[in-house]
């Protein structure tokens, strides 16, 4: 009976921590940084042109190390200014201006940066701006 109890407990431990693995982000959100949020965000449909674009990630990045661009369906890169960080939180957003005109159609944000160990991290979103 001892036996069953004790198969019956192991059971049950890997069970949880299967559950707690299944809950967890990704391997990779775990050990390198994310973004987290933005505005405009992933598949957002504006019908104005965004002036300002923010990035939050999941650790704070340097800025010298970050790059944002945006570009149209044909590739065309819009125009940003400068990246800035204008709080110290560790949690504020990156801000760009957006210098270029916007007309309608699809973007597409990619960024690159690296967070406190020093490992590149890249991504890519899109966004639409639509004709009024």
């Amino acid at each position: 009976m001892s036996h069953v109890r004790t198969l019956s407990r192991s059971l049950l431990a890997l069970a949880g921590l299967v559950s707690l693995m299944a809950a967890m982000p990704a391997r990779e959100s775990l050990f390198h940084t994310g973004l987290v949020k933005s505005d405009p965000a992933k598949n957002d449909t504006l019908t104005v042109a965004p002036k300002v674009m923010r990035f939050w990630f999941s650790e704070r990045v340097d800025l010298a190390v970050t790059t944002i661009k945006v570009a149209n369906a044909g590739g065309a890169v819009i125009a940003l200014s400068p990246l800035t960080r204008p709080d110290t939180a560790a949690k504020a957003p990156i801000l760009t201006d957006v210098v270029g005109a916007v007309p309608a159609g699809t973007y597409t944000v990619s960024w690159i940066t690296a967070g406190h160990d020093g490992h590149p991290a890249k991504g890519k979103y899109e966004f639409v701006v639509k004709a009024k």
